[in-house]
């Protein structure tokens, strides 16, 4: 049985004063259609157009999903829970489902950002080899469905166990009934760890790899632009016979 933490703050007000009320509610408003509304026209754009179901704008297709979900989820349940001065009023099993959807899309989106980078590095590294219409392929839809798969799994075994088991295994909920937070929080060490694989290795990988693509780049302009446009030399009788017969 677990023990909720129940001392609630009385001196915070019901709601936020009215003007800084009308200015979240502007700014999250804008924030929020632009959120759904553009990862809509993507989701929509991928559906209708059978040119850009590739294998490449598959990830691009789950980062709109992902981006989709917190614009339409994560986004107005953190808004009330911000209008309401903080105060979580929707309940206990809510607040979880919240907090463990939010941490796995966000995990998402920066990973596919970085699967994104590894797929141009990729393209730009292996050329033709690297597209699911040659014959020698090393991408395929398959292998980029696991590598999602196995993100998405990633991203739920990282934050969700801690989310959902925490108050389970200790007996007790350190989180007042009125706010909703993970329960680790106060756990220094847990919160490193899971901060670290949720956003700094995902954003230590697209740093890594785009470095790599300056590399490969660079390298790549490196070879004399002539070179690609040059007509190819001819000894000089075989080029005067050639113009005669002209």
């Amino acid at each position: 049985m677990v023990v909720h933490y129940s001392n609630k703050d009385e001196s915070r007000p019901a709601i936020l004063p009215l003007p800084w009320s009308a200015i979240a509610m502007v700014c999250m408003s804008v924030a929020i259609v632009t959120a759904v509304g553009g990862n809509i026209l993507v989701v929509l754009s991928y559906m209708r157009d059978r040119r850009l179901r590739t294998v490449h704008n598959l990830y691009l297709l789950h980062l709109a999903v992902c981006d989709l979900t917190i614009g339409s989820v994560s986004m107005p349940l953190y808004f009330i829970y911000t209008v309401q001065y903080w105060r979580w009023t929707l309940g206990e099993g809510l607040c979880k489902v919240f907090l463990v959807e939010d941490s796995i899309v966000c995990f998402m989106a920066a990973q596919i950002v970085a699967l994104v980078a590894w797929d141009r590095l990729a393209l730009l590294t292996l050329g033709s080899s690297y597209q699911e219409s040659s014959g020698d392929v090393v991408e395929t839809r398959k292998r980029a469905y696991i590598k999602l798969a196995i993100c998405w799994v990633i991203g739920f075994l990282i934050n969700s166990p801690g989310i959902i088991l925490w108050d389970v295994l200790s007996g007790h909920s350190v989180i007042p009934v009125d706010e909703c937070d993970v329960e680790y929080k106060d756990n220094f060490v847990y919160v490193m760890v899971t901060q670290f694989l949720s956003f700094l290795l995902p954003f230590a990988s697209l740093a890594a790899i785009t470095s790599l693509m300056v590399v490969v780049w660079e390298k790549r302009m490196k070879v004399r632009p002539t070179a690609l446009y040059s007509v190819p030399k001819q000894p000089l009788p075989l080029l005067l016979r050639n113009v005669k017969r002209r």
